[in-house]
């Protein structure tokens, strides 16, 4: 998702089959949700929203490769969310957001990475992982680019990359394996991903620029 300033993004994924690929972009002051459920398998939605409009669309059990292409205007609210997927979830995000992600239910080689530039407070907490936890957090400053999975079995990779001014939290559960949530957000939103009871693989790579 590609975002400009003054939104509030929330995106979910969770219990997909596999390929499920989000792709959010997004103007400035607008209000998006995705969310994709009950597909079986090469669905793709296209969402494309001038300014000062309020667009919802809502796609659940994808079987695989469902791919959610949103693209947002300036001054609407767009809501998307996608739930139940496997494997390859992607989502993109931008700066200047508060984007909230957590992983739990994790067994082991949980790791936590937080780089944080100024004026921001990050959050990422991994619990109860099945194996190899990874969640990497890079901030810098006035940069538009976030990224969270969700309910991964394995190799479940988060990226969010996060501006300053911004409160992010990531967090991944229950995904089957190879869930990718790339959030790109553009300045001044407020994005929450949250994501949990992912079995093993799961990585959170949350990089600011």
């Amino acid at each position: 998702m590609s975002v400009g300033k003054d939104l509030d993004q929330h995106g979910s994924s969770s219990e997909e089959d596999r390929h499920t690929h989000n792709l959010r972009r997004v103007g400035k002051d607008l209000d998006q949700h995705g969310s994709s459920s009950g597909e079986d398998r090469h669905t793709h939605h296209l969402r494309r929203v001038g300014k000062d409009l309020d667009q919802h669309g809502s796609s659940s059990k994808e079987g695989r490769h469902t791919h959610i292409l949103q693209r947002v205007g300036k001054d609407l609210d767009q809501h998307g969310l996608s739930s139940k997927e496997d494997r390859h979830t992607h989502n993109l995000v931008g700066n200047d957001l508060d984007q909230h992600g957590s992983s739990s239910k994790e067994d082991r080689h949980t790791h936590k990475l937080q780089r944080v530039g100024k004026d921001l407070d990050q959050h990422g907490s991994s619990s109860k992982e099945g194996r190899h936890t990874h969640i990497l957090q890079r901030v810098g400053n006035d940069l538009d680019q976030h990224g969270s999975s969700s309910k991964e079995g394995r190799h479940t990779h988060i990226l969010q990359r996060v501006g300053n001014d911004l409160d992010q939290h990531g967090s991944s559960s229950k995904e089957g394996r190879h869930t990718h949530i790339l959030q790109r957000v553009g300045n001044d939103l407020d994005q929450h991903g949250s994501s949990s009871k992912e079995d093993r693989h799961t990585h959170n790579l949350q990089s600011n620029l």
